[in-house]
């Protein structure tokens, strides 16, 4: 699996992912969230990260700099970054991809120097 940045010309697929991802078990997204804007915000942001099998977007992530869950009692709020839209087609879920992308952002927090990462998820999302 490839994993880049995305680009302005991903939009369309990226907002077809989160949309068939709306409403399904452990996911409180629906059709108004994420949306076009969300998209495009985190792309002018270079913060939308997408997982690419066979020229198909199967998987997004988003590292945001500025923290959407600012009313929790992290340990470290300084220097950090936030994990945020994540997902991953259904048809590839258990195949790896999560785990991939995830030890991809990890490597490239770290060469930023961020000190921690807040992970945004339903807190049933097994």
């Amino acid at each position: 699996m490839l994993i880049s940045k995305a680009s302005i010309n991903n939009i369309k697929e990226i907002l077809d992912l989160y949309q068939s991802l709306a409403g399904k078990d452990y996911c409180v997204w629906d059709m108004e969230y994420p949306n076009y804007e969300t998209i495009t915000f985190d792309i002018d942001n270079n913060g939308l990260y997408v997982g690419i099998i066979d020229g198909k977007i199967v998987s997004a992530i988003s590292l945001v700099k500025d923290l959407e869950l600012t009313s929790y009692n992290w340990k470290e709020n300084s220097n950090v970054i936030e994990l945020s839209r994540f997902g991953v087609l259904k048809e590839y879920q258990g195949k790896g991809i999560s785990k991939q992308t995830l030890s991809f952002i990890i490597d490239l927090v770290k060469e930023h120097g961020y000190k921690a990462v807040h992970l945004a998820c339903q807190y049933q999302n097994i």
